[in-house]
C-alpha cells in the first residue's frame, strides 16, 4: 500500500504536530520519541538517526521524527547528475578518502536533512500547525522512504 501523504498520513502527521503543540513537553523526551517512534513502525536506528539529523540541522528532534515515521519529504524534481567518468576525472578516490555511504543513505540524508531544512524555514514564517500545512502544501513534498540500510 503506498503512502498518501493527502489522507490518512497527513491526518496523522498532523494529529502528531497537534499533539505536540498541546503538550505539557513529556512526549518530546527522548525516551518517549524512542518509544512512539518504534511503535509507529520504524527502527530505533532510523529514529536515532533522525533525531541527530534534525538536531544538527537545527530543529526540534520530534519534529523531524514526526516527518519520518509519517514518510514524508522533500523529492527532489531533478536528481543530482551522478558521478561518471565524463564528469570526473578517476571513479576511484585516493587511498586516503574513506569509502562512502551507499547511494541509497546518501539520498535518504540528503532528502531528510532537505526536509528539515525546509521545516526550519516554514517555522520561521507562523506557527507550527501552519508551518506543517504550507510544508505539505509545496508541490515537491511527498511520500518517502528513509529506511534505508546504513552501513
Amino acid at each position: 500500500m503506498e503512502r498518501s501523504i493527502e489522507t490518512d498520513w497527513r491526518e496523522r502527521l498532523m494529529s502528531r504536530v497537534l499533539t505536540l503543540a498541546q503538550g505539557d513537553g513529556a512526549e518530546r523526551r527522548h525516551p518517549q520519541l524512542m518509544e512512539w517512534a518504534v511503535k509507529s513502525g520504524i527502527s530505533r536506528e532510523l529514529a536515532e538517526w533522525a533525531v541527530e539529523l534534525a538536531r544538527e540541522e537545527d530543529l526540534e528532534p520530534a519534529l523531524g521524527l514526526a516527518l519520518v515515521v509519517s514518510g514524508v519529504g522533500v523529492i527532489e524534481l531533478e536528481p543530482p547528475t551522478p558521478i561518471t567518468e565524463e564528469n570526473t576525472r578517476s571513479l576511484t578516490p585516493p587511498e586516503w578518502v574513506e569509502p562512502t555511504e551507499p547511494a541509497a543513505t546518501i539520498e535518504a540524508e540528503r532528502r531528510m536533512r532537505n526536509t528539515f531544512r525546509r521545516l526550519r524555514g516554514e517555522l520561521a514564517h507562523g506557527d507550527l500547525v501552519r508551518a506543517f500545512d504550507r510544508l505539505l502544501d509545496d508541490p515537491d513534498v511527498g511520500p518517502v522512504d528513509y529506511d534505508v540500510e546504513r552501513s
